[in-house]
């Protein structure tokens, strides 16, 4: 193999050493050098054919020679050496090898001295020095009008990058990348792309020809998105909706949402972000079995299950400092029962007697029984980070649960009353009678 760097002069076995000269005027202190050295070290200085000191006497900056004292006046008393490198530690010059660059024309030596190779191969070592082109076993880079890099052996196993596919230090680039295998996954066509494990050909992502993504594990298919964007888990079609899970799970939750925030957590969130309902036609959740529907909420908010049972958690177990509550007579007496309508229905629906309600209004219920109202900032789900932010405003809410409570105490007091008043009742009319008699 031909020598690399710069040629050894082999006539007088010396190597020519560059210098530049200079005229001292016993002011000037800054030279310019036509190459700059590494160091002081790796040139040698001379003022009037004495040696300076490169520790001391001057100093070098790119291609400035600094002297720490202006040199004396005269004409070229200012000498300055490069110094030889050692042939171990030459570099090349940029650019200087090519597989057809000669070093020396008139002999005809190539710097790389191999043969030009055949299409696809690349240029390897044999791990003593030697160069050659060569087929790599296992990968094959293919230099064909399509730019595709092959892995594997022939087709079987090929990566192939249409159009500009090129390498960006570890990454791959391409417009297009195309994985394929000869044998697929069981279930699919040998011209499904595929990502798998080499150990287990049976697990892995399948890339169908018809647009859509499949995930297997153990020779079965477990997830699909379709070619709309829908999601499947457990179900090989997406039709059933934009996100569907259908598993034999017993004893188990067929979904599981976990918030582990420490702070700020909230659940699933329900959205028709483009339309408003605000009927009993479509719902926002429905809960039903083989025979019936459990429990749906409506569009509109309202709630119905099948049995029309609400209740709480109220075992004494759970409870402690237990009395009868107070009375709750001018409470409910003093409630102001209203007829209303609200003003979502009346811009969505137009005015009409079918609109009206029955009700309590937060602020007037406020003033007779605070415990009873309940204030909540105004939140909306932010459309572009999907994040909950608060609006700046509230809305005040009845809690109806403890109204029935309320009302349940009062009717009790109004039995009490009743029951007291028709025993006198009766013990007047006792005396009555015995005062006629």
């Amino acid at each position: 193999m031909g020598y690399l760097g710069t040629p050894i002069d082999t006539t007088n076995q010396f190597q020519s050493l560059q210098g530049k000269r200079f005229n001292g005027d016993n002011s000037t202190t800054d030279f310019t050098l036509d190459v700059a050295p590494g160091s002081t070290l790796d040139i040698e200085v001379f003022v009037g054919n004495v040696r300076q000191d490169p520790n001391s006497a001057y100093t070098v900056s790119g291609t400035t020679l600094s002297f720490t004292g202006a040199p004396p006046t005269g004409t070229n008393n200012i000498y300055v050496v490069h110094q030889a490198k050692a042939v171990g530690t030459i570099t090349p010059p940029d650019d200087s090898v090519g597989a057809n660059q000669l070093v020396d024309n008139s002999v005809g030596i190539t710097q790389l001295n191999v043969s030009d190779g055949t299409n696809g191969q690349a240029l390897t070592t044999n791990g003593s020095g030697t160069l050659a082109f060569s087929t790599i076993s296992g990968t094959t880079i293919n230099n064909n009008a399509d730019n595709r890099v092959i892995t594997g052996s022939g087709t079987a196993n090929t990566l192939e990058g249409e159009a500009n596919l090129t390498f960006d230090g570890n990454t791959l680039t391409a417009n297009k990348v195309i994985l394929t295998n000869s044998s697929g996954l069981t279930g699919g066509a040998s011209s499904d792309g595929f990502i798998t494990n080499a150990d287990d050909t049976d697990t892995g992502i399948v890339f169908p020809d018809s647009d859509r993504i499949q995930f297997w594990t153990g020779d079965v298919e477990r997830m699909r998105i379709g070619a709309d964007g829908r999601v499947a888990i457990g179900v090989t079609s997406t039709g059933a909706g934009g996100f569907s899970i259908r598993k034999d799970l017993t004893g188990a939750n067929i979904a599981y949402f976990d918030n582990t925030s420490s702070s700020n957590a909230y659940g699933p969130f329900f959205d028709f972000a483009n339309v408003s309902h605000d009927d009993n036609d479509k719902y926002f959740l429905t809960c039903e079995d083989s025979t019936a529907v459990r429990l749906r909420i409506w569009s509109d908010g309202d709630i119905v299950n099948h049995d029309n049972s609400y209740g709480a958690i109220s075992d004494v177990k759970l409870k402690e400092q237990i009395v009868d509550a107070s009375s709750q007579w001018n409470d409910i007496k003093n409630l102001r029962v209203r007829k209303f309508k609200l003003k979502e229905d009346v811009s969505n629906k137009g005015d009409s007697d079918s609109l009206w309600r029955i009700g309590l209004v937060a602020q007037e219920a406020e003033t007779v029984s605070p415990n009873l109202v309940s204030t909540d900032p105004d939140k909306s789900r932010n459309s572009e980070t999907g994040e909950i932010e608060n609006l700046g405003t509230e809305t005040k809410r009845i809690k109806y649960s403890i109204l029935y409570m309320k009302a349940v105490k009062a009717l009790q007091e109004a039995m009490d009353r009743i029951e007291t008043l028709e025993a006198e009742n009766t013990d007047i009319k006792a005396r009555l009678t015995a005062l006629e008699g």
